[in-house]
């Protein structure tokens, strides 16, 4: 079951950290051009999204490098008040939960509303197969729980913000 059996219930737009910060996984500088581009274009997914959903592996028991600098290089006014869900996953029986905890705490920081509800994935390569299918019913029955909460807190927030602008 992969997600695209949700995608009529959901409107999505992908954002990779690493498009973000290239420089992570090359040593090719891109142009300060691109870069501002990136951003630019991040911002605005942010922006315009009604809630989040964070996805982390683990590394060295933390956040990646590449999650944390897009945090912190988008203003805090695009988080501002936006329901956050997280998912996080490693190849060990930790589900990298370690990680999943950090974001929470980062998320909050920067005005996100964390949900009490983390999709853990121990094993994430026994799992989730090659396709992006994941055959573990437990893991899809969380992740229902983890989305009907998410577009709970969504839709709740997104019509009080119609009638109360964020103090931001």
């Amino acid at each position: 079951m992969g997600l695209e059996e949700w995608s009529d219930d959901f409107q999505t737009s992908w954002l990779d950290a690493r498009n973000v910060n290239p420089t992570a996984y090359t040593m090719t500088l891109p142009s300060s051009e691109c870069r501002r581009e990136l951003l630019v274009q991040s911002m605005r997914e942010i922006d315009n999204a009604q809630g989040l959903i964070i996805v982390t592996g683990e590394f060295n028991l933390n956040l990646p490098d590449t999650l944390r600098i897009l945090f912190e290089t988008l203003p805090r006014s695009s988080y501002f008040g936006k329901p956050c869900a997280v998912v996080c996953y490693s190849p060990g029986v930790s589900s990298g939960r370690r990680a999943g905890f950090q974001a929470r705490a980062f998320l909050g920081e920067l005005s996100c509303l964390t949900l009490g509800t983390i999709l853990a994935i121990p094993q994430v390569h026994l799992a989730i197969d090659t396709d992006g299918i994941c055959s573990n019913m437990e893991i899809i029955e969380d992740l229902r729980t983890l989305l009907a909460e998410l577009t709970w807190f969504s839709n709740a927030l997104t019509q009080y913000r119609a009638m109360v602008p964020p103090p931001l």
